[in-house]
């Protein structure tokens, strides 16, 4: 077999870089190349070849070289140097070679090319080569390379080089550290995309030797520090953040005080005041049990408070009440602003939950206990007729008829209510139920998971990930373990992810999912306690099952709460006297971990930043259809490590990413006197336990970008305005880069599919495999193969505007609107879903109407009834998508626009 046979020889076990020009065909397409004559360097005649010896080289060793004529070849040995001297130049004719010296090259006309020292690389036509004296090499030594005519290779042993001719070769041993061990022929392209004659624009595969950024620690002990030490607050129960621009966070305590003060390290007493007291019966497991800020607080300063109260007949109820700041402080709620939501009747005083907190879809989620005394005597914890026993899930924004809050359409009850079968009444607000005490539960902002810590009763505690409609068990099961035996059955009832037994603790405080930027060990794990032990762990949960938990800590601190500042660190709250704030900090006698470059400039990932030039390795790619980002100007480039490719997964859409892999985009606009600058460059690394991005600010200087170590806002003047630039925390990153939209949202196959812009006849997915970055996407076995999935361009003008909006739709959306995100409705924007299997179409809005008439999400024939499309239309609290954007993407407006006009249907 000749080394380009479109038989494909892949080892996928070893992941072939097919990156060495020394193993490698040196044109995409060298079985329909012009064969060299004789006479060309590195071939033998008749298939035969030269035997090299004593670490001498066929074209040059130590400064000498061979004159080759008429297609044969001379050996060279003993240092001695063949018809050239003193650095003259030997004039060659017949496809014979010029000999270079002292590093200067030749012009070489008619494609071919010279040999230039230090490493240089040759230019060949019609089979022929310079050679060059005095170091230069035609095998450059490290991994630099060999031009081969007629699909030949050459082998490379010990810093020794052999040419192969007519179809031969050599076998390989001690390659240099830049080719692949294992390499094999070439992938020949995708079956349905023509290679043709020109070079591939992408050249041949330079692997990345320098772009990379520590993997993530594994998890160790830590240590526990005062976070505010001057500060002590009276049973707190939570600490967090508004979610606005300042740098104020606030703590809650259960007499009813809610506090605010700044978020620094040495902030004394006079420097906090109080910011809204309620009237609570505190006490026990009554008071002021949780907090929320509207997601849209900045706008609104809207926010809700879960209290106890004690009504005039002496009936203990839990209280969820909407409070609004003063718009003139900053530090004040208005007491007087209060608009109660909903009061839930409690038969006992425990077991009362009390969380409240904003999902990613925009709703409260409220949790309530069973009702308390033991054992749950009214059965509540089954019985969703009541709201005990359960999250609750409501839509603070609008009112159902006499209701204070809406109730949004798709949760699980609303179309059974009130007959709801084997449950017999159900209420509407019900989202999940089979609770006992749920005690504090968040919502990772990466995967939108809603993870609960619910309270035991004699043996075991659990954490759950709260699905929509889910029974959680209790009280016929504590955990995963029967409690009433004569009622005990697993069908129809969700396993909690973890459990633990009251010989670890006896009391599991929920906690969050670490995304901050101090803790790389802790990024991703699930932060938890124990209040009763003091006991702290993180959990790692993969989706499927619970892959690591380990013990950080055994504070003896009776932690009440977890609670995230702006930058998303993590806080301990506890009701020790005169102790409440808390941080984890890694131990002092163990190891740091790699740092997080803090510049740009020191990921490796460009040779030249301040010149923006990319590292060697490192490559340019783009998109078909690019994310709406207020016309910044964007370039994106992708790093893989070393011997590694992307693997296109089944379906051939998407592509799987080696661990290490980093992608890079760089985001740009121009300044008032015409001039380029850059804003911000984001780099999305693939660690061993998941994706973390980082957000680099560029300088004003433009010659070097900054790490953020959390969200920010920023006025840029432009030559278009001034633009208002929301720079994404880490965490903010992941609520995009979804895991079940692949988290790199650039690579998939419809995105990449284009012809190069140097070289219009390749399409960049075989520039891909033919460089050696990817393997081929294959054919299905039997079928005939179907042409690739390719987004249009917005500004296609040859493609029809339905599918230029479904792509639009798709980009911009379908990251969380789709099966397994974290997204706020059911539906499934992605391009090739069917328009009526979409869950828009003539579909009635779940979470507002928006003042619209008639309003459908999409109303066929009716853009001016379609919520989708005036979503997009607007900025603000209705705005879609809801982050990093704040001016409007006219042209996918006009596209979807267009789109629902043409529409006389669903089908």
């Amino acid at each position: 077999m000749t080394p380009c046979s479109p038989v494909r020889r892949w080892n996928r076990g070893l992941k072939l870089a097919l990156v060495c020009a020394a193993l490698a065909c040196a044109a995409p397409a060298c079985t329909d190349r012009e064969r060299a004559g004789a006479g060309a360097d590195g071939e033998v005649a008749d298939g035969q070849r030269d035997a090299v010896a004593d670490g001498q080289r066929d074209a040059v060793a130590d400064g000498q070289r061979d004159a080759v004529a008429d297609g044969q070849r001379d050996a060279v040995a003993d240092g001695q140097r063949d018809a050239v001297a003193d650095g003259q130049r030997d004039a060659v004719a017949d496809g014979q070679r010029d000999a270079v010296a002292d590093g200067q090259r030749d012009a070489v006309a008619n494609g071919q090319r010279d040999a230039v020292a230090d490493g240089q690389r040759d230019a060949v036509a019609d089979g022929q080569r310079d050679a060059v004296p005095d170091g230069p090499i035609d095998v450059a030594a490290d991994g630099q390379r060999d031009a081969v005519a007629d699909g030949q290779r050459d082998a490379v042993a010990d810093g020794q080089r052999d040419a192969v001719a007519d179809g031969l070769r050599d076998t390989t041993s001690d390659p240099p550290s830049d080719v692949s061990p294992a390499l094999v022929d070439r992938p020949q392209p995708t079956p349905d995309l023509a290679i043709p004659l020109v070079a591939n624009p992408l050249g041949l595969r330079i692997e990345n030797r320098t772009c990379a950024l520590p993997e993530l620690p594994a998890l160790a002990p830590f240590d526990v520090v005062e976070a505010f030490p001057a500060l002590d607050f009276e049973s707190p129960l939570w600490f967090g953040h508004a979610g606005d621009d300042s740098n104020l966070v606030y703590v809650a305590v259960r007499g009813g005080s809610i506090f605010v003060f700044e978020d620094r390290d040495n902030v004394l007493p006079a420097d906090r005041s109080e910011f809204l007291r309620v009237a609570t019966a505190a006490g026990g497991e009554m008071g002021l049990l949780g907090l929320a800020f509207h997601p849209q607080y900045a706008l609104n300063r809207r926010l809700y408070v879960y209290y106890s109260v004690i009504n005039a007949a002496g009936q203990h109820r839990s209280r969820i009440s909407e409070f609004q700041r003063f718009e003139a402080d900053a530090r004040r709620a208005d007491p007087a602003s209060e608009r109660v939501l909903l009061e839930v009747d409690q038969p006992f005083a425990n077991h009362n939950g009390g969380d409240i907190d904003f999902g990613p879809d925009g709703y409260l989620y409220i949790a309530l206990g069973d009702g308390g005394s033991a054992g749950d005597p009214r059965n509540n914890g089954q019985r969703p007729s009541t709201l005990l026993g359960s999250i609750l899930r409501l839509d603070v924004d609008r009112r159902d008829g006499r209701l204070a809050y809406g109730i949004p359409v798709d949760n699980p009850f609303v179309s059974c209510t009130p007959d709801c079968g084997e449950y017999g009444a159900a209420r509407a607000e019900v989202y999940a139920f089979g609770l006992r005490n749920p005690w504090r539960m968040s919502f990772d902002s990466a995967t939108g998971r809603l993870f609960a810590g619910d309270v035991g009763q004699n043996l075991w505690e659990e954490i759950d990930i709260i699905e929509r409609g889910g029974n959680y068990g209790w009280k016929l099961r504590e955990g995963l373990h029967c409690y009433n035996a004569a009622e005990c059955r697993s069908e129809g009832l969700i396993d909690p992810i973890h459990e633990y037994g009251h010989d670890v603790g006896l009391s599991i405080t929920g906690g969050h999912v670490y995304r901050g930027p101090d803790l790389p060990e802790l990024w991703g794990a699930y932060v938890y306690a124990d209040y009763s032990t003091g006991r702290i762990w993180a959990l790692r949960y993969d989706g499927e099952r619970v892959t690591e938990n380990r013990e950080l800590r055994d504070t003896r601190l009776n932690i009440t709460s977890f609670g995230l500042d702006r930058q998303d660190r993590l806080y301990l709250v506890a009701f020790n006297a005169g102790l409440s704030l808390w941080r984890l900090v890694r131990r002092a006698d163990l190891p740091a971990p790699a740092p997080v470059p803090q510049r740009l400039s020191e990921t490796g990932c460009f040779e030249d930043t301040a010149a923006y030039i990319p590292a060697a390795g490192v490559v340019d790619y783009d998109v078909n259809v690019p994310l709406h980002s207020d016309g910044a100007e964007k370039r994106r480039h992708f790093a893989l490590p070393r011997f590694e490719v992307f693997e296109p997964t089944a379906d051939q859409r998407t592509w799987g990413v080696p661990v290490g892999t980093v992608f890079i985009k760089t985001f740009s606009t121009t300044t008032p006197e015409g001039r380029p600058f850059r804003i911000e460059t984001r780099l999305l690394v693939k660690h061993a336990k998941g994706f973390q991005g980082f957000t680099y600010r560029w300088n004003q200087a433009q010659d070097d970008a900054l790490l953020l170590p959390g969200a920010l806002n920023e006025a840029i003047e432009t030559n278009d305005g001034v633009l208002d630039w929301p720079y994404p925390s880490r965490a903010q990153c992941e609520s995009c880069h979804t895991e079940a939209a692949g988290s790199v949202l650039g690579l998939r196959t419809p995105q990449l599919n284009y012809p190069h812009p140097d070289a219009p006849s390749w399409n960049f997915i075989d520039a891909l495999v033919d460089a050696g970055y990817a393997l081929p996407l294959a054919p299905n076995p039997g079928a005939p193969q179907a042409p690739l999935p390719r987004f249009p361009r917005p500004d296609d003008g040859d493609a029809d505007v339905s599918s230029r909006a479904r792509a639009v739709l798709d980009v911009n959306c379908a990251l969380c609107h789709r099966p397994g995100a974290n997204g706020s409705t059911s539906l499934d924007l992605r391009a090739d879903t069917p328009l009526s299997m979409t869950g828009t179409c003539d579909v009635p809005p779940t979470q507002g109407s928006l003042d619209l008439l008639d309003a459908r999400l999409i109303a066929p024939g009716a853009p001016e009834n379609s919520v989708v499309l005036t979503r997009m239309g607007q900025r603000g609290l209705e705005q879609m998508p809801p982050l990093g954007t704040r001016r409007l993407d006219e042209v996918g407006l006009d596209l979807v626009r267009r789109f629902i006009q043409g529409l006389a249907g669903c089908d």
